[in-house]
């Protein structure tokens, strides 16, 4: 240290030299120099050096040497770790050692951890250890969490009917620690309540019940026989009403032909009902409860057995329950029928013969009514089953007997070729055949056939009957002469070529004459008279009855007109070949009676009136018949009052000039008795004289008197009413002109 301090002092004094040298004698030295500078003080990075030259003169110059350049030495970055600082790259002179640039320190750098290693393994109920190291040594501990319990579930046992069931449970997976213990469940027994019926009870056979075990997995079972209960009336109707229909049928035109009955088999529409029903329908309703369904198919039909199954879009329909065993006599049976157009009726009766075979069909014969209204409902049997289908009657050795077909015939039906209602309208039926079909279709159980419809009084009727030995239709008319006479005619509708046979026969109750031919539709009118094949008996005038035949057959042929325009739509006598067979109105009869009046009847001069009377005694009994013409109104009254030898009066009067009510009728009833009339009783009303008959039920719009006795006078007053028009026709008429008779007044039901 001492030294290095006189050094610095030496040096400062001999630049203190030279710069006062150097003031004064560079020049001088430049001129002079006789040697190179020589280096005295050499410089450093921090001090300059000095120099020095000697001049020839000996003079000795110093110079200033720079300072030298550092001798840059880097200081290298050091990294720092996780246990000691770092630092950053810098420098120093390696000569003076001085800082050039300085270092600065860096952190300490995080642990580097590996993975964590599973120290201690944590269970369900206590933590685990782990730890982790750094490459410097450092180790890292940390706890991890209880797994919990793994829950698995013990599932429940169910108890059988002989064995031991469990609750639910739970248990640890890991641990096998028992979370939740299950408890045993007791034996349930046998269960027997699914019961099956193996073998279906009829009316005639017990059936079998099988009673299982419901519990799961038990095939247990025990078997029962059982019997049907019988049912009441009243109960067989309730349970009938939910699967008994109405079937309506209508013709191409829309017009209802007529109402049946039917029953539902399927939940799913299926119905049967009567194949004859069908008949000429083009389109069909069924009407189950407040319900009505259109027919759109008949599955199946069968002119043997009757029956036709026809389809409805419907579903969940209540269903008959059909017996195929068949029934066995004397056994209590009902029929469900649809008979007054609003209601159901039940009819009870007997099975006479379970077992009849017609036309390879089976039938059950019983006595049960059989009325129109039943034909295609149930026959029931007393446990509520259906064991037929009804059909109506058959002749069996000249009485009728009830007939229904059996139940198991529906499922011998042909059900492979379904066809729509229209393509069932569409099948031929030659018009015999549809007046065939119809009379079948509505017979009223009376006459020597199935007779449809009968018009009958006291000295006439007319009917439309269908022969089943023969299988044909024929329309018929039967007259009495003055209570001794008999004419009766019948007109066979078997074919469609225009030819149909006729046969009459006119009788005194001792004599008979017989006649039957043929007529010519085409060429027949009203004037035709017949030809016949085959005359019998010579009692009377051939001539004569001849002319009568042929009245008595335009007769019944002009009442089965009128037959056909009332209940057919399809079916005309033009449809038979009648082009001529029309009975046109004398527009002028009605003028040409009162002019007859008026000429030859009593004018009173009171009343203006002109009257015709006659009188004849029957006995005790009287009766007076008038026939007036009333000019003021323009009316002409026919009269007739009968007297009878007790004092009993019954007077009628009908007014020829109808308006829009029609004839006009007025009735009169008296009693007399010593002191005068003690009883009176009157009516009157309207009436068509087209359809007025012997069988006429009249409505009166005012009946007063004897109300007890209302239903009694008006039969009394229908016949009067009647007595009254054949006189008119057969007195009057042909007085007036032989031509006219009551028909030209419009009253067509009096052969004359």
């Amino acid at each position: 240290m001492k030294i290095k301090k006189i050094l610095s002092t030496s040096i400062l004094l001999f630049a203190v030299i030279m710069m006062i040298c150097l003031a004064t004698s560079c020049s001088l030295l430049d001129e002079y120099v006789t040697s190179e500078w020589q280096t005295v003080v050499e410089p450093t990075c921090t001090t300059f050096g000095i120099q020095k030259r000697v001049s020839v003169l000996g003079m000795v110059e110093y110079g200033k040497i720079d300072t030298v350049d550092h001798t840059l030495v880097t200081d290298a970055a050091v990294d720092a770790t996780c246990t000691t600082a770092g630092k950053t790259e810098g420098s120093h002179c390696s000569a003076c050692g001085a800082v050039i640039t300085a270092q600065t320190e860096t952190s300490k750098l995080s642990h580097a951890f590996a993975e964590w290693e599973v120290v201690t393994a944590s269970t369900c109920t206590s933590f685990g250890l782990q730890k982790r190291s750094c490459a410097c040594g450092m180790v890292e501990y940390a706890t991890t969490d209880a797994l919990g319990h793994d829950v698995v579930i013990d599932k429940a046992i169910a108890a059988t009917c002989t064995t031991d069931g469990k609750t639910e449970g739970s248990h640890c997976s890991a641990c096998g620690v028992v979370l939740a213990v299950q408890s045993v469940i007791a034996p349930t027994g046998h269960k027997c309540d699914d019961m099956a019926i193996l073998e279906e009870a009829v009316c005639n056979r017990d059936g079998i019940k099988r009673f299982s075990c419901s519990n799961t997995d038990c095939t247990y079972y025990y078997e029962e026989s059982y019997s049907l209960d019988e049912l009441s009336g009243d109960e067989i109707f309730d349970a009938a009403k939910e699967y008994t229909c109405v079937l309506q049928t209508f013709n191409r035109f829309g017009v209802m032909i007529g109402a049946s009955t039917g029953f539902v088999i399927s939940a799913d529409g299926m119905i049967v009902v009567n194949n004859f029903l069908l008949d000429n329908a083009f389109s069909a309703n069924v009407i189950l409860g407040e319900e009505c369904f259109e027919v759109i198919e008949v599955l199946a039909y069968s002119d043997l057995s009757g029956i036709a199954v026809v389809k409805i879009n419907a579903t969940d329909l209540p269903c008959a329950k059909i017996c195929m065993d068949g029934s066995v006599n004397a056994e209590d049976v009902y029929t469900i029928g649809y008979l007054d157009g609003e209601n159901y009726s039940i009819s009870r009766g007997v099975i006479s013969n379970a077992d009849i075979e017609l036309y390879g069909v089976n039938y059950i014969q019983h006595d049960a009514d059989m009325s129109l209204g039943y034909a295609g409902g149930p026959l029931i049997n007393r446990y509520g089953e259906v064991i037929g289908v009804n059909m109506g009657y058959v002749m069996d050795n000249d009485a009728y007997i009830n007939i229904s077909t059996c139940a198991f015939e529906i499922y011998e039906l042909d059900y492979t070729s379904p066809i729509s209602m229209e393509e069932y309208g569409n099948i031929t039926y030659t018009p015999a055949e549809q007046l065939n079909n119809w009379v079948v279709n509505n017979y009223n159980g009376t006459g020597p056939d199935t007779v449809a419809y009968v018009l009958q009084g006291d000295t006439f009727y007319y009917a439309l009957g269908y022969n089943s030995a023969n299988e044909y239709s024929y329309a018929e008319g039967y007259w009495v002469f003055e209570s001794i006479y008999q004419l009766y005619v019948q007109i066979i509708f078997d074919n469609s070529n225009g030819t149909y046979q006729y046969y009459a026969t006119f009788t005194d109750g001792v004599f008979q004459n017989e006649v039957y031919g043929y007529i010519e539709a085409e060429n027949y009118t009203a004037s035709t008279v017949l030809e016949y094949d085959t005359y019998y008996g010579k009692y009377w005038t051939e001539s004569e009855l001849m002319t009568v035949y042929s009245e008595a057959v335009y007769d019944t042929l002009e009442w089965f007109s009128y037959c056909l325009d009332t209940y057919f739509v399809d079916l005309t006598l033009e449809t038979f070949g009648f082009t001529s067979l029309s009975y046109d109105r004398d527009e002028e009869a009605l003028d040409k009676l009162n002019s007859f009046i008026m000429t030859y009847g009593a004018l009173e001069p009171l009343m203006g009136a002109y009257a015709l009377s006659g009188g004849v005694q029957m006995g005790a009994d009287l009766m007076t018949f008038n026939i007036t013409y009333l000019p003021d109104t323009g009316d002409t009254v026919v009269s007739v009052h009968y007297s009878l030898a007790n004092g009993s009066v019954y007077s009628a009067y009908l007014t020829l000039n109808p308006g829009e009510d029609g004839n006009r009728f007025d009735f009169m009833y008296s009693t007399y008795d010593e002191s005068g009339l003690s009883i009176q009783n009157t009516a009157w009303g309207y009436l068509d004289a087209a359809t007025l008959t012997p069988m006429s039920q009249l409505t009166c719009y005012v009946f007063d008197g004897m109300n007890e006795y209302q239903d009694a006078l008006l039969v009394d007053y229908t016949s009067l009413l009647n007595y009254m028009m054949g006189l008119l026709n057969n007195s009057v008429m042909p007085s007036v002109d032989p031509a006219l008779t009551a028909k030209d007044l419009g009253f067509l039901f009096y052969f004359g």
